[in-house]
């Protein structure tokens, strides 16, 4: 067992060195994210187009390896860039007609995820495919959201919990908020030990930790099934303010109220419940002595992040055999672009374990999938993502000069230095922990701040379109926070009309810890929120 081990470092050692993982940030491609035009394509009506897809996927003589990546980025292409306006509707409020759309769209993503079985079984597969394949997930969830709120599906839910008097748990609901593999897992799964959750938090960090990698993701958050001595389960976590917890199913299911949760199962019985106990185990142990790992380092098992819990769990069951995910998101963007990750004092170079991961492993199938349309919930949640998005495409922009950084003021530092101290008194206890980096609270901070600014704006937006029209779509949310941010980068620097230098202003460059500005600098207070996250004015 000793040798086994021994030679598992030694080939990843090799595999890291020789840079065979998805971990050299200089093989990324710059244009990852991007859409490619599709140009006019008139009116699409929706349903006809899902029917095609669903016919086209499902035949191994259309949809295979080697058309993987071009297939799906022509059609999520096609979806980004066209106005919801452009697209053939059901009857708003025709419930039946929005939940057929709804039920093909998901069968499209359980078909994915079967191709993507089917390719990385026969060793074709590639980083193309697998993020196409990612990318597709979250368009087609989008769609089926959007589905959800257009047939008027929001208020169920709500009505459901009064007539019954308590909270709902996400397995007891029915079609669309809950959508389950029937032809797998029968018409009402129950959660069994190692199943892990995926999951989409409510708060504005939710968006920041979903999209930190190159390819973008919705969830935000994961969990994993353990058991004890007696069978009973638990929800096995890592959370911000309370590190490594155990909570008993019932009472989890009872308590927690996210926007998405999105349930796999391991394709190992045995294995699975061998890992559910195992991490149990270890969490009953050590959980009280550890807490969040903000530097999201796999190799210190004395601090956890979300997505290590299960990773950890399926290490120690299977003696370091089964090391999830089978396909990490890369990380190089932020890392290479800016110094978010310094900021924020996360150590991983080049990949990460994000908890939509799971989502691409082939070990893993869906078993359902549950999203809270109640009190905008998915709506909130998608606007913070697009929010996100804006900001991190901000700060990462080709040209060095014209990306956004965020820039330290006496605010954000006498800020910090108040939370710091009264948490060592136990106050905030709920929000975050008393060993948070100092960096880490003031980057969080100035983040919560300019999220809160974008997220008003679409708001205000949303609020004053015409009665009955569709929701934004995720594009038409991304131009209005550009058009508020040029807006607003041009309040900034008066007189020039947008276009700008930092140092005309005697700006400290990121890292250091204030804002100073020389003599005669112009007034700027009007600006919502670049004199503390800037770059230049231009698009």
């Amino acid at each position: 067992m000793i040798i086994k081990k021994i030679l598992i470092v030694v080939l990843a050692w090799f595999l890291l060195s020789h840079n065979v993982l998805a971990d050299n940030c200089q093989n990324q491609s710059s244009e990852s994210g991007q859409k490619t035009n599709p140009g006019s394509i008139g009116k699409i009506d929706l349903k006809q187009k899902v029917d095609e897809i669903l016919a086209e996927i499902s035949d191994a003589n259309f949809f295979n390896v080697a058309v993987c990546h071009q297939y799906i980025d022509q059609r999520t292409s096609v979806a980004y860039l066209t106005p919801t306006s452009e697209f053939i509707l059901p009857a708003q409020g025709n419930q039946e007609q929005s939940l057929e759309i709804i039920n093909n769209l998901f069968k499209i993503r359980l078909a994915l995820h079967e191709k993507l079985r089917e390719f990385d079984g026969a060793g074709t597969i590639g980083a193309a495919c697998v993020n196409s394949i990612r990318e597709a997930n979250q368009f087609i969830r989008f769609a089926e959201e959007y589905l959800m709120e257009w047939g008027r599906f929001d208020g169920e839910l709500d009505q459901l919990e009064k007539a019954a008097g308590s909270p709902l748990s996400f397995l007891s609901v029915e079609k669309p908020h809950k959508m389950v593999n029937e032809e797998r897992f029968g018409n009402n799964p129950e959660l069994k030990t190692g199943d892990v959750l995926v999951i989409r938090g409510n708060a504005n960090v939710s968006a920041m930790i979903a999209r930190l990698g190159d390819e973008e993701s919705i969830f935000s958050h994961s969990a994993i099934v353990g058991e004890d001595q007696d069978n009973k389960k638990y929800i096995v976590e890592a959370l911000i303010p309370k590190g490594l917890i155990y909570t008993p199913v019932d009472q989890w299911l009872r308590e927690t109220r996210d926007a998405r949760v999105a349930v796999y199962r391991f394709n190992d019985e045995a294995m699975s419940q061998k890992a559910g106990r195992a991490i149990y185990r270890y969490a009953v142990d050590k959980g009280k002595t550890a807490p969040y790992d903000f530097a999201m380092d796999e190799s210190d098992r004395t601090m956890f992040f979300c997505s290590e819990v299960a990773q950890y769990g399926y290490w120690l069951a299977s003696d370091g055999d089964i090391v999830l995910p089978k396909h990490r998101t890369a990380a190089c963007k932020l890392r290479t672009s800016t110094s978010f990750f310094d900021d924020m004092g996360i150590k991983t170079e080049g990949s990460l374990f994000s908890p939509a991961d799971i989502e691409v492993d082939p070990r893993f199938e869906l078993v359902l999938d549950f999203r809270d349309i109640s009190a905008n919930r998915l709506l909130q949640a998608r606007r913070k993502d697009a929010v996100l998005q804006s900001i991190y495409q901000w700060m990462t922009r080709e040209s060095e000069k014209d990306r956004y950084n965020f820039y330290s003021t006496p605010k954000y530092f006498l800020l910090g230095t108040f939370a710091k101290i009264v948490r060592q008194f136990g106050v905030g206890a709920e929000i975050f922990p008393k060993h948070i980096p100092f960096n880490t609270l003031q980057t969080l901070l100035r983040y919560e701040d300019v999220a809160k600014i974008l997220l008003k704006n679409l708001e205000e937006i949303e609020n004053n379109r015409k009665a009955g029209s569709p929701s934004l779509s995720f594009r038409d949310l991304m131009t209005a926070n550009e058009q508020f941010r040029e807006a607003d980068c041009k309040k900034y620097y008066p007189g020039l009309g947008g276009s700008t230098e930092n140092q005309a202003y005697g700006v400290v460059q990121p890292g250091g810890y204030f804002y100073l500005p020389v003599q005669n600098t112009p007034v700027r207070d009007t600006s919502e929120f670049h004199d503390f996250f800037r770059g230049t004015c231009s698009s």
